[in-house]
């Protein structure tokens, strides 16, 4: 690819997790369907350690298929879930400390089979984040060269944290709310005791930034900033409260890997169906990073149902009309 970046859809563990599994980073047609498990790893190593491990591939299609591996540095990831790749080096490269085995391989229709990673780590390794994806792909001849094109591909995350003084610094760089009118995803956390409702991504991106609403769903939209050198995931709640001060929704924030020098969206629904006219305060509660460092951040908007509109509108009349009658009566009374 001469080095060029490459947007690619890939499964980012907690980042953007697929109930199935792995996700296919370019959705070519399903006749050459294959995945990859599991769909990221997360280590912890010192410099100058080694980490060995195997990721299982399968070609859930009905033809055999020729793959190859590679790997890909990071250079971030959009608030769809998009990860931005590239084969240059770059600040928190990891590529070049990576070898697959093998790098070509067959599989035939319905099978799968472990390939081996080997992350080397070097001595002088810079402390904290680094980052890379290990791509399987299939392998199409081409017609114009006599080499060879990838044409699908599939990817699992490798989040690397070198120990030494890394730098967490994360803050909330924006706090909006907006309308939401589409669908969401259910998606229970790992020990199946917490339900995020996830909004459809492009759906929201229509919607503009409101602080009038006559009814739910209602999101809020945070924006997150790692000015570190390690990626971190904020977790913890977006409290609302109205107009007495009494909390009337606790909503859990889906937690989402933020890259070093990225800035990454992410989006808390709250299914709130029709809501009371007044005043509301949203107050993100979260933590970030191995110290738990506090992140905090808050936005205000109103609610103003529609019934509640014409109900006050038409009291509204009533009273200028009253007014006016009852203004004569007293002129009346006044002269006798």
């Amino acid at each position: 690819m001469n080095g060029r970046a490459i947007f690619a859809l890939v499964a980012i563990g907690v980042l953007w997790v697929s109930p199935f599994g792995s996700l296919p980073i370019a959705r070519a047609q399903d006749t050459t369907k294959i995945t990859i498990s599991p769909a990221s790893f997360d280590f912890g190593v010192n410099p100058g350690a080694t980490e060995t491990n195997v990721i299982k591939i399968t070609n859930a299609s009905d033809t055999e298929l020729t793959l190859e591996s590679r790997v890909e540095n990071i250079l971030g990831a959009d608030e769809n879930g998009r990860v931005q790749l590239t084969e240059k080096e770059t600040e928190f490269a990891l590529s070049s400390w990576v070898t697959v085995t093998p790098s070509r391989f067959t599989l035939k229709a319905r099978e799968s089979r472990t390939i081996s990673f080997t992350i080397k780590v070097p001595v002088n390794a810079e402390p904290g984040g680094h980052y890379g994806s290990i791509l399987i792909g299939t392998v199409a001849a081409s017609s114009e060269t006599t080499g060879s094109s990838i044409v699908q591909r599939v990817g699992s995350l490798l989040l690397v944290r070198v120990a030494g003084e890394a730098r967490e610094l994360g803050t909330v760089t924006n706090f909006v709310t907006k309308p939401y009118n589409g669908t969401w995803q259910e998606q229970k956390s790992s020990d199946n005791t917490t339900t995020f409702l996830i909004p459809d991504a492009q759906q929201l991106a229509k919607e503009k930034a409101a602080r009038y609403f006559s009814n739910g769903p209602i999101t809020f939209v945070l924006s997150f900033k790692n000015n570190g050198n390690v990626h971190f995931q904020p977790k913890g709640f977006v409290r609302v409260t109205n107009i007495f001060g009494r909390v009337v929704a606790q909503l859990p924030v889906f937690p989402r890997n933020v890259f070093p020098g990225v800035e990454r969206d992410n989006a808390v629904l709250w299914d709130a169906g029709k809501l009371w006219g007044g005043y509301y305060k949203a107050e993100l509660v979260g933590l970030y990073g191995q110290k738990n460092q506090v992140l905090s951040a808050t936005t205000t908007f109103w609610a103003f149902p529609h019934g509640a509109a014409i109900a006050i509108g038409i009291l509204l009349v009533l009273v200028i009309l009253l007014r006016k009658r009852l203004g004569k009566v007293i002129q009346v009374l006044v002269k006798g």
